[in-house]
């Protein structure tokens, strides 16, 4: 079965299938009526199809616990994406500012992977954004992206930024006090490596 004849389809799940390899030549665009894409806890490997990000109904798309790598560029993104979840993989470097295009964005899981900046430059273009994990990185910083300075996430309710290498907590946490879950980073113990 090709993905090109399922363009109906709206939901698929295939987490926990044993399922290995690439996964950025099947033809995601085609999917154009797709609004939950659950592919977790498989051994999907390579990199993120550009095309997944860019389905025009997306909802909810889950991708963690898998071998994905590389670094992540969003362009013509869905604006309806309200769940993306790319924890436990091995993606790497700097977030794209990119990332900031997702506008009904509420949920954003990046734990577990090997980024080193994240853009915490875009409260206004992520108004509906609530909960963030960016745990278990290597974030030496949150930038701002742009030569504007740090805003404040009125709207976040959960922050995890634990085992990460910051040395100080973001600017934008000290008028941010909506916040009710916040993992703060942790400094290592003396003699410890980062």
């Amino acid at each position: 079965m090709s993905m090109e004849n399922l363009t109906q389809l709206v939901s698929l799940y295939m987490q926990s299938q044993r399922f290995h390899g690439p996964i950025d030549s099947m033809n995601w665009e085609n999917l154009i009526n797709l609004e939950d894409l659950e592919l977790n806890e498989n051994q999907f490997e390579g990199s993120t199809p550009s095309s997944l990000f860019s389905l025009p109904l997306l909802l909810q798309l889950n991708l963690s616990h898998n071998q994905f790598s590389g670094e992540l560029a969003f362009s013509n993104v869905s604006s309806n994406l309200a769940v993306l979840d790319l924890s436990f993989n091995n993606l790497e470097g700097q977030i794209s500012v990119s990332i900031l295009n997702f506008g009904g964005l509420q949920s954003l899981g990046l734990s577990s992977n090997n980024f080193n900046a994240f853009p915490f430059n875009g409260p206004q273009q992520l108004k509906y954004l609530t909960n963030i994990d960016l745990s278990n990185n290597r974030l030496l910083g949150l930038y701002n992206g742009t030569d504007s300075s740090y805003s404040s996430f009125p709207q976040i309710v959960s922050l995890n930024l634990a085992a990460n290498n910051l040395t100080n907590n973001p600017i934008f946490l000290e008028k941010s006090i909506h916040i009710i879950q916040f993992e703060p980073f942790r400094k290592p113990y003396p003699g410890q490596d980062t």
